[in-house]
């Protein structure tokens, strides 16, 4: 399979705001998700499972880009026990220099699960992390990019034709030490918005030609840094459809034992300042 080893290994040898020489960019947008379960093992209790994805990035390369995202699912098992999981996650990305200031905060059933804030930095060494909360305390981490500078690189290849892209990612998740490595499995470019559901075909049609915009189908594997020998397991994966201008639909999250699926229910575009 084809790879694009070169932008790949010049993320991990160069600061992320080296890699970002291509074309890409994302359309500032608020976008509105209605979460639902997909399928489950029979080993996994759950029999349903609903909620609702927020999510708004703003912004520009030459300014930076601020994300908030807003998840809160609600599921039952066979016992009849209802679950309310609400995450919180807002961010703030430049790009020269590359730096991603968090805070990710989840609450089950309205009580305080966890909570992240605090700011990296990428050097040619590395990520230098800070973090503020929960307590104190700094540490560095191996090469990696941050999550819309992750996704520029993704648009980038999809337009050049890859189909395959290996690429570390930093996203200050659980609590803030790990680089994952992704792979993304990269579908050929179509047009026509493919798998979109009628609501999901409405919803976009706020994008002027949105009809005839470049889409690929994108299924990406997250994987922990593991010296171990063998293959690795990706921790989880995700598929969606992307547009060249970074909105998806069409989105599932599969954590193995159970698949959420996330549809878009409402689109609005956000003037950016543009560079």
């Amino acid at each position: 399979m084809k790879r694009i080893f070169a932008v790949a290994c010049a993320a991990m040898m160069a600061p992320p705001a080296v890699v970002l020489a291509g074309a890409a960019e994302i359309q500032p947008h608020r976008a509105v998700y209605d979460v639902s379960l997909q399928a489950t093992d029979p080993s996994v209790s759950l029999v349903s499972g609903t909620g609702r994805l927020v999510l708004e990035i703003t912004g520009s390369i030459c300014d930076g880009f601020s994300t908030t995202m807003r998840d809160v699912t609600r599921v039952t098992d066979r016992e009849g026990t209802v679950q309310t999981t609400d995450q919180r996650v807002s961010s703030y990305e430049t790009m020269d220099p590359p730096t991603f200031s968090f805070v990710n905060e989840i609450k089950v059933d309205g009580q305080q699960q966890s909570s992240l804030r605090g700011e990296a930095t990428a050097r040619a060494s590395g990520i230098n992390v800070e973090v503020r909360e929960p307590k104190d305390t700094s540490f560095e981490l191996r090469r990696g990019l941050f999550p819309v500078a992750h996704t520029l690189l993704l648009l980038d290849a999809a337009a050049e034709g890859e189909r395959v892209l290996e690429a570390p990612l930093y996203p200050a998740d659980e609590s803030g030490d790990q680089v994952y490595d992704t792979t993304a499995l990269i579908g050929p470019e179509r047009t026509g918005l493919p798998g979109a559901r009628a609501r999901e075909v409405e919803a976009l049609r706020v994008m002027e030609g949105a009809i005839d915009m470049a889409v690929y189908r994108v299924t990406m594997s997250y994987f922990k840094q593991s010296d171990g020998a063998g293959e690795k397991v990706p921790e989880t994966e995700m598929s969606y459809s992307l547009m060249s201008n970074g909105v998806a639909y069409n989105v599932l999250f599969d954590y193995g034992g159970f698949g959420l699926t996330a549809r878009l229910a409402e689109l609005e575009l956000i003037d950016g300042p543009g560079c």
